[in-house]
């Protein structure tokens, strides 16, 4: 039978054994620590504590509702605001309802799987605030073995939709649904046994971002290339190597050259290897669709390969040939080259304009500041005074949806807002504080106050 294909990887459930299993493993080094930490939180102490009770508290409702926001759940903020509202109400009632739709769900009737699961969401509905996606989380939180949360990306990688358009469960919501779960029984009996639905969730996740990667992909960029040319800068992160464009076949640029960093997996602890490729990964999917948005506000990106063996990956982007704008406020890269009040308002608004369009994409940059690889400037015109600059290293980024709140530590001392500095004095890593968009403008206001010197330090 011929293999149904979407773009350059198969549907999940036409993978060879060996390859779904790869991409279940593969899961950790793609996603963040802090959702890494919730989401076993979520599926396996609130699991044994559901299975153990036979109902769902209160909080652990509300800890599902958290969930659903760090994932980006579609959600405008009143709908989100008002759905905890409702949430927030009876405790004997929501036990109530959620032991009669797990015992529902356990009820060994005619009906199938898939039926009985509809049924028990149908109950799980009758809780206020609970709506088609909420129930079946909160079903899958209770069961996750058997029953997946039907993401979109799942929905995508088994059934063929191709973008958000084509996924719309409210249209049809339990033929949809009925379908999802059908499907993924089928997928679970295909790979083994010990196979659970949400494996089949991690597997559909790690495909979208194959996918996503996939297209910048440039196989050409390899060490044996760079072995010859003029390494620019070594650090912890890497090396940067200069190369001249005609080296390439199929990349393409009006740049005078090429910077392609080789960034090194570091032989740490598994946890550590895992964070450090995903904060690569994130680099590679957002330099790539910021730059095709405006390549006036984004270092170009060109391409990026993996070399297995050497472990190591390779990030190709135009050369900017004056480097970062901290060197430059101190040493302009032009000899006659004057800095002006016009020019550093000109800078600011640059960069105001780049985050406008990282914030309408709702992606947050987190670690902004004027040192290292950030800002870099990429033409000074004497005697005109005129300053071009371009925003880059997107390594703890984040995309997110409009009632997606961070807790993350992420960002450098000395430019942190002070609600990321409190998160950290308050309770460290698993903070509960929360902040958003504003940290990238108080990280660029600061930036441009005093470089290197702290506003706001908190305790540590």
């Amino acid at each position: 039978m011929p293999q149904k294909t979407i773009g350059p990887v198969s549907f999940l459930q036409d993978l060879p054994k060996d390859e779904f299993h790869k991409h279940v493993n593969h899961y950790r080094g793609y996603i963040r620590g802090s959702h890494k930490k919730f989401g076993r939180d979520l599926f396996r102490g609130t699991t044994d504590e559901v299975k153990k009770e036979g109902y769902m508290t209160k909080k652990q409702v509300l800890d599902v509702d958290k969930w659903m926001q760090k994932r980006g759940a579609r959600k405008n903020r009143k709908e989100t605001e008002e759905g905890i509202e409702q949430i927030e109400g009876n405790e004997s009632t929501i036990k109530e309802i959620s032991r009669c739709a797990f015992k529902t769900y356990q009820n060994n009737s005619t009906a199938t799987h898939a039926e009985r699961a509809w049924k028990a969401m149908q109950i799980l509905m009758n809780l206020k605030g609970v709506r088609e996606s909420m129930a079946c989380l909160l079903l899958s939180v209770a069961f996750p073995e058997t029953v997946p949360y039907c993401s979109e990306v799942l929905f995508r990688w088994t059934q063929g939709a191709q973008n958000d358009d084509d996924v719309s469960p409210e249209e049809e919501e339990e033929k949809y649904y009925i379908s999802m779960f059908t499907r993924v029984d089928e997928i679970r009996h295909r790979y083994g046994e010990a196979v659970t639905a949400i494996d089949v969730e991690k597997a559909a996740f790690v495909m979208q971002c194959n996918s996503d990667m996939e297209e910048s992909r440039k196989p050409e960029i390899t060490q044996t290339l760079l072995g010859a040319q003029c390494v620019k800068g070594e650090g912890g992160y890497g090396t940067v190597y200069e190369v001249d464009p005609s080296h390439f076949k199929d990349i393409r640029t009006n740049a005078d050259a090429i910077a392609v960093k080789k960034i090194m997996l570091r032989e740490n602890s598994t946890d550590e290897e895992a964070l450090q490729r995903r904060r690569i990964l994130t680099e590679i999917l957002v330099s790539s669709r910021l730059a095709g948005l405006s390549d006036e506000h984004f270092v170009r990106f060109l391409g990026w390969n993996e070399d297995v063996e050497e472990k190591c990956y390779y990030i190709a982007m135009d050369w900017v040939r004056y480097g970062d704008l901290e060197r430059n406020l101190r040493c302009p890269g032009e000899p006659e080259w004057k800095w002006s009040e016009t020019a550093m308002k000109s800078v600011v608004e640059q960069i105001l304009q780049g985050l406008g369009f990282m914030h309408k994409e709702r992606i947050a940059h987190r670690d902004l500041k004027p040192q290292i690889q950030n800002i870099l400037v990429y033409s000074l015109t004497s005697p005109q005074g005129e300053v071009r600059i371009k925003i880059a290293d997107f390594g703890v980024s984040k995309r997110v949806h409009t009632t997606t709140i961070f807790k993350t530590i992420a960002g450098t001392q000395g430019y942190k807002a002070p609600e990321v500095v409190k998160a950290w004095d308050d309770e460290g890593h698993d903070s509960d504080h929360r902040y958003d968009y504003n940290v990238d403008i108080w990280s660029l206001g600061d930036g441009f106050r005093t470089p290197g010197k702290c506003v706001y330090v908190g305790k540590h």
